[in-house]
Protein backbone atom coordinates (compact mmCIF):
# COMPACT_ATOMS: atom_id res chain seq x y z
CA UNK A 1 0.00 0.00 0.00
CA UNK A 2 1.10 3.26 -0.96
CA UNK A 3 0.02 5.79 2.37
CA UNK A 4 0.69 9.12 2.16
CA UNK A 5 0.03 11.31 5.56
CA UNK A 6 0.34 14.57 3.60
CA UNK A 7 -1.50 14.13 -0.04
CA UNK A 8 0.59 16.73 -1.66
CA UNK A 9 -1.50 16.43 -4.68
CA UNK A 10 -4.91 17.00 -3.39
CA UNK A 11 -3.60 19.96 -1.34
CA UNK A 12 -3.52 22.23 -5.02
CA UNK A 13 -6.66 23.89 -5.38
CA UNK A 14 -8.82 23.36 -2.04
CA UNK A 15 -9.92 24.92 0.71
CA UNK A 16 -7.86 24.20 3.91
CA UNK A 17 -11.15 22.12 5.04
CA UNK A 18 -11.91 20.73 1.90
CA UNK A 19 -7.84 19.41 2.35
CA UNK A 20 -8.27 18.15 6.05
CA UNK A 21 -11.45 16.09 5.13
CA UNK A 22 -9.50 14.53 2.04
CA UNK A 23 -6.57 13.47 4.69
CA UNK A 24 -8.50 12.32 6.62
CA UNK A 25 -10.27 10.05 4.69
CA UNK A 26 -7.33 8.93 2.93
CA UNK A 27 -5.92 7.61 6.21
CA UNK A 28 -9.11 5.93 7.15
CA UNK A 29 -9.22 4.34 3.77
CA UNK A 30 -5.43 2.84 4.35
CA UNK A 31 -6.54 1.90 8.08
CA UNK A 32 -9.28 0.08 6.62
CA UNK A 33 -6.96 -1.64 4.06
CA UNK A 34 -4.69 -2.78 6.79
CA UNK A 35 -7.50 -4.52 8.72
CA UNK A 36 -8.73 -5.73 5.93
CA UNK A 37 -12.01 -4.41 5.63
CA UNK A 38 -11.68 -3.74 1.97
CA UNK A 39 -14.86 -2.09 1.67
CA UNK A 40 -14.86 0.30 4.12
CA UNK A 41 -11.55 1.15 2.64
CA UNK A 42 -13.25 1.38 -0.98
CA UNK A 43 -15.94 3.75 0.78
CA UNK A 44 -13.60 5.56 1.70
CA UNK A 45 -11.70 6.51 -1.49
CA UNK A 46 -14.45 6.67 -3.25
CA UNK A 47 -15.54 9.60 -1.05
CA UNK A 48 -12.31 11.52 -2.23
CA UNK A 49 -13.05 10.74 -5.87
CA UNK A 50 -16.31 12.05 -5.43
CA UNK A 51 -14.97 15.56 -4.32
CA UNK A 52 -13.08 16.05 -7.68
CA UNK A 53 -9.73 14.83 -6.28
CA UNK A 54 -7.66 11.60 -7.78
CA UNK A 55 -3.60 10.88 -7.91
CA UNK A 56 -2.20 7.44 -9.26
CA UNK A 57 -1.83 6.86 -4.96
CA UNK A 58 -5.32 6.57 -4.56
CA UNK A 59 -6.57 5.04 -7.54
CA UNK A 60 -3.81 2.05 -7.11
CA UNK A 61 -4.99 1.52 -3.23
CA UNK A 62 -8.43 1.28 -4.74
CA UNK A 63 -7.06 -0.68 -7.02
CA UNK A 64 -5.48 -3.07 -4.35
CA UNK A 65 -8.80 -3.10 -2.45
CA UNK A 66 -10.56 -4.57 -5.02
CA UNK A 67 -8.07 -7.02 -6.38
CA UNK A 68 -8.01 -8.06 -2.18
CA UNK A 69 -11.81 -8.17 -3.13
CA UNK A 70 -11.76 -10.42 -5.82
CA UNK A 71 -13.35 -8.12 -7.73
CA UNK A 72 -11.54 -8.37 -11.37
CA UNK A 73 -12.28 -6.03 -13.79
CA UNK A 74 -13.03 -3.30 -10.94
CA UNK A 75 -9.36 -3.69 -9.87
CA UNK A 76 -7.96 -4.02 -13.12
CA UNK A 77 -9.85 -0.61 -14.28
CA UNK A 78 -8.14 0.94 -11.30
CA UNK A 79 -4.50 -0.02 -11.95
CA UNK A 80 -4.91 0.92 -15.22
CA UNK A 81 -6.06 4.86 -13.99
CA UNK A 82 -2.92 4.65 -11.62
CA UNK A 83 -1.09 3.84 -15.22
CA UNK A 84 -2.33 6.54 -16.97
CA UNK A 85 -0.80 9.05 -14.07
CA UNK A 86 2.14 6.73 -13.71
CA UNK A 87 3.01 4.88 -16.13
CA UNK A 88 6.89 4.45 -15.34
CA UNK A 89 5.83 2.96 -11.16
CA UNK A 90 7.33 -0.67 -10.83
CA UNK A 91 4.90 -1.40 -7.93
CA UNK A 92 1.52 -0.57 -10.23
CA UNK A 93 2.85 -2.51 -12.99
CA UNK A 94 3.72 -5.38 -10.75
CA UNK A 95 0.10 -5.57 -8.71
CA UNK A 96 -1.60 -5.11 -12.27
CA UNK A 97 0.11 -8.12 -13.67
CA UNK A 98 -1.10 -9.90 -10.74
CA UNK A 99 -4.96 -8.64 -11.64
CA UNK A 100 -4.15 -9.14 -15.28
CA UNK A 101 -3.64 -13.21 -14.10
CA UNK A 102 -6.85 -13.59 -12.42
CA UNK A 103 -8.80 -12.55 -15.89
CA UNK A 104 -9.50 -15.65 -18.62
CA UNK A 105 -8.81 -14.21 -21.52
CA UNK A 106 -4.69 -14.55 -22.13
CA UNK A 107 -4.17 -12.11 -24.83
CA UNK A 108 -0.15 -11.54 -26.32
CA UNK A 109 0.59 -8.32 -27.40
CA UNK A 110 1.10 -7.63 -31.18
CA UNK A 111 4.83 -6.66 -31.25
CA UNK A 112 6.16 -3.61 -31.46
CA UNK A 113 8.71 -1.73 -33.77
CA UNK A 114 12.25 -0.72 -32.47
CA UNK A 115 11.37 2.98 -33.31
CA UNK A 116 7.61 2.55 -31.66
CA UNK A 117 9.52 1.47 -28.52
CA UNK A 118 11.85 4.05 -28.34
CA UNK A 119 9.45 6.97 -28.97
CA UNK A 120 7.31 5.19 -26.14
CA UNK A 121 9.68 5.00 -23.77
CA UNK A 122 10.89 8.55 -24.44
CA UNK A 123 7.43 9.96 -24.07
CA UNK A 124 6.84 8.06 -20.79
CA UNK A 125 9.31 9.70 -19.12
CA UNK A 126 7.08 12.82 -18.64
CA UNK A 127 3.24 13.64 -18.89
CA UNK A 128 2.31 15.78 -22.10
CA UNK A 129 2.50 18.94 -19.91
CA UNK A 130 6.00 18.61 -18.79
CA UNK A 131 7.41 17.81 -22.75
CA UNK A 132 5.48 20.67 -23.52
CA UNK A 133 7.83 22.78 -20.86
CA UNK A 134 10.92 21.18 -22.10
CA UNK A 135 9.78 21.91 -25.72
CA UNK A 136 9.84 25.88 -25.06
CA UNK A 137 12.75 25.77 -23.10
CA UNK A 138 14.93 24.26 -26.28
CA UNK A 139 12.85 26.61 -27.87
CA UNK A 140 14.30 30.01 -26.14
CA UNK A 141 17.43 27.77 -25.59
CA UNK A 142 17.62 27.78 -29.79
CA UNK A 143 16.73 31.49 -30.12
CA UNK A 144 19.68 32.61 -27.81
CA UNK A 145 22.12 30.51 -29.61
CA UNK A 146 20.75 32.01 -32.79
CA UNK A 147 20.52 35.18 -31.56
CA UNK A 148 24.37 35.27 -30.18
CA UNK A 149 25.44 33.74 -33.80
CA UNK A 150 24.33 37.14 -35.39
CA UNK A 151 25.55 39.24 -32.88
CA UNK A 152 29.01 37.63 -32.56
CA UNK A 153 31.97 38.86 -34.84
CA UNK A 154 34.49 35.77 -33.97
CA UNK A 155 34.56 33.20 -36.16
CA UNK A 156 34.93 30.21 -34.11
CA UNK A 157 32.01 31.48 -31.84
CA UNK A 158 29.92 32.05 -34.96
CA UNK A 159 30.63 28.32 -36.20
CA UNK A 160 29.85 27.31 -32.58
CA UNK A 161 26.61 28.95 -32.38
CA UNK A 162 25.33 28.54 -35.36
CA UNK A 163 25.80 25.05 -34.92
CA UNK A 164 23.94 24.80 -31.67
CA UNK A 165 21.31 26.87 -32.98
CA UNK A 166 20.92 24.11 -35.48
CA UNK A 167 21.36 20.83 -33.40
CA UNK A 168 19.12 22.37 -30.08
CA UNK A 169 16.01 23.72 -32.86
CA UNK A 170 15.97 20.19 -34.42
CA UNK A 171 15.84 18.73 -30.85
CA UNK A 172 12.62 20.99 -30.13
CA UNK A 173 11.19 20.23 -33.42
CA UNK A 174 11.45 16.76 -32.57
CA UNK A 175 10.13 17.22 -29.20
CA UNK A 176 7.15 18.66 -30.72
CA UNK A 177 6.12 16.26 -33.18
CA UNK A 178 6.57 13.69 -30.26
CA UNK A 179 4.55 15.69 -28.20
CA UNK A 180 2.27 16.34 -30.61
CA UNK A 181 1.42 12.51 -31.80
CA UNK A 182 1.18 11.29 -28.39
CA UNK A 183 -1.10 14.30 -27.61
CA UNK A 184 -3.08 13.22 -30.88
CA UNK A 185 -3.17 9.66 -29.85
CA UNK A 186 -4.47 10.12 -26.19
CA UNK A 187 -7.07 12.48 -27.68
CA UNK A 188 -8.70 9.87 -30.58
CA UNK A 189 -7.82 6.61 -28.45
CA UNK A 190 -10.60 5.08 -26.29
CA UNK A 191 -9.25 2.15 -24.44
CA UNK A 192 -12.21 0.71 -21.36
CA UNK A 193 -12.54 -2.21 -19.19
CA UNK A 194 -15.50 -4.75 -19.48
CA UNK A 195 -17.39 -5.58 -17.02
CA UNK A 196 -19.48 -8.36 -18.64
CA UNK A 197 -18.57 -11.97 -17.56
CA UNK A 198 -18.42 -13.08 -20.74
CA UNK A 199 -19.32 -11.70 -24.08
CA UNK A 200 -19.22 -12.21 -27.85
CA UNK A 201 -17.54 -10.61 -30.49
CA UNK A 202 -18.90 -10.71 -34.00
CA UNK A 203 -17.80 -9.71 -37.35
CA UNK A 204 -20.40 -7.26 -38.02
CA UNK A 205 -22.57 -4.65 -35.66
CA UNK A 206 -25.88 -6.91 -36.33
CA UNK A 207 -27.40 -9.79 -34.86
CA UNK A 208 -26.54 -12.55 -37.90
CA UNK A 209 -22.79 -11.52 -37.42
CA UNK A 210 -20.83 -14.77 -37.19
CA UNK A 211 -19.13 -14.62 -33.62
CA UNK A 212 -15.29 -14.30 -33.73
CA UNK A 213 -14.48 -14.55 -30.56
CA UNK A 214 -15.29 -14.42 -26.53
CA UNK A 215 -13.98 -11.79 -24.28
CA UNK A 216 -14.71 -11.90 -20.09
CA UNK A 217 -14.16 -9.82 -16.98
CA UNK A 218 -11.34 -7.82 -16.73
CA UNK A 219 -9.95 -7.69 -20.37
CA UNK A 220 -8.89 -4.58 -21.97
CA UNK A 221 -10.17 -3.18 -25.05
CA UNK A 222 -10.03 -0.18 -27.35
CA UNK A 223 -12.97 1.25 -28.51
CA UNK A 224 -12.80 1.50 -32.20
CA UNK A 225 -16.09 2.95 -33.06
CA UNK A 226 -20.32 2.48 -31.65
CA UNK A 227 -23.25 2.34 -33.59
CA UNK A 228 -26.60 2.36 -31.12
CA UNK A 229 -25.85 -0.26 -29.19
CA UNK A 230 -23.00 -1.82 -30.93
CA UNK A 231 -19.33 -1.38 -30.23
CA UNK A 232 -16.86 -2.02 -32.23
CA UNK A 233 -13.64 -3.12 -30.27
CA UNK A 234 -10.06 -4.08 -30.76
CA UNK A 235 -7.73 -6.34 -28.37
CA UNK A 236 -4.19 -6.24 -27.83
CA UNK A 237 -3.60 -8.98 -30.46
CA UNK A 238 -4.94 -6.57 -33.31
CA UNK A 239 -8.28 -8.49 -33.36
CA UNK A 240 -11.17 -6.73 -34.19
CA UNK A 241 -15.25 -7.26 -34.18
CA UNK A 242 -18.85 -5.74 -32.44
CA UNK A 243 -19.92 -6.48 -29.59
CA UNK A 244 -23.37 -5.60 -28.81
CA UNK A 245 -24.61 -3.80 -25.16
CA UNK A 246 -21.15 -4.55 -23.84
CA UNK A 247 -20.64 -3.08 -20.30
CA UNK A 248 -17.22 -1.53 -21.43
CA UNK A 249 -16.05 1.22 -18.45
CA UNK A 250 -13.83 3.93 -20.32
CA UNK A 251 -10.60 4.48 -19.04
Amino acid sequence: MKAFLVLLLFIVGVSPTQDANITTLFEQGNQAYNNADYLEAISAYKSILEQGQHSSALYFNLANCYYKNNQVAESIYYYEKALLLNPEDQEIQHNAAFAKNMTLDSIEELPKTALSQLKFRIMKWLTIDHWGGVFLVFTWLGVGFFSWYLWSTRPFTKRLTLLMSILIMGLSSSLFILTNERLNVQQQTKFGIIFNTQVEILNAPNERGEMQFLLHEGTKVEVLDELQDWQKIRIANGAEGWVKGAKIRLL
